[in-house]
């Protein structure tokens, strides 16, 4: 008897690691209802160089990763310091990562886009609208970037911790992994709020990560 309690609790502890290891790492990131007045100011406006955004999502069995590009970017920045901006993301980029064509790579992307999620078609961009930045002094994290962050045509305010770097004339900005509950953003498909089965669970938390520069204007 003994051996068959310790045998239960043994694959108890296993799926239950599993099922940690497969969640979305990062800070979450708590959202409010959206200010809707962005940040102003700066004397020069840096545009886009780079920009993707990374995302990871899970569900008890497993978990998939990939990216999304940027297709504009533009940053206020005064005396040095970054006081504004917004940026785009094409929702049509969005691509997996760790999936094969014969693993079902072009499946996850297409279901990805469609209504069920993202609604491509009909909701083409997400956007970020920098509202606030301050100072911030956590590891690894210059500043705390307060914005609205729209999806799906649903927009909620988030505060989202960044490195902010000036290299000569180009601005680097980039996020810690955070994660963000996708359901405030209307993406319930697979949700356990709307009664999912286990068996076809898929997490709220989304893992984010953004990485973009941005170039000073030429005179």
């Amino acid at each position: 008897m003994k051996q068959s309690k310790w045998y239960v609790l043994t694959i108890l502890l296993a799926v239950g690691m599993a099922a940690c290891s497969s969640s979305p790492e990062g800070e979450k990131v708590e959202s409010e209802d959206a200010a809707g007045e962005a940040a102003t100011g700066g004397s020069e406006t840096y545009t886009m160089e780079t920009g993707v955004v990374f995302w990871n999502a899970g569900k008890p069995t497993g978990k998939h990763n990939g990216t999304i590009n940027m297709s504009q970017v533009e940053l206020g920045v005064e005396n040095g310091a970054l006081v504004s901006g917004n940026f785009s993301v094409d929702m049509s980029t969005l691509v997996n990562a760790d999936l094969t064509e014969e693993t079902g790579k072009s499946d996850l992307e297409t279901h990805l886009k469609s209504a069920d999620f993202f609604d491509v078609p009909n909701h083409p961009n997400a956007t970020f609208v920098i509202t606030n930045v301050e100072p911030a002094t956590a590891a690894g994290v210059t500043h705390n970037v307060t914005g609205d962050l729209t999806i799906k045509g649903n927009t909620k305010s988030v505060t989202i911790p960044a490195e902010i770097v000036f290299e000569g004339d180009i601005l680097r900005v980039k996020t810690p992994d955070f994660t963000i509950n996708r359901t405030e953003w209307d993406l319930k498909y697979g949700s356990g709020t709307i009664g999912t089965l286990q068996d076809k669970l898929i997490y709220d938390e989304v893992g984010l990560a953004i990485n973009l520069t941005a170039k000073k204007p030429q005179m």
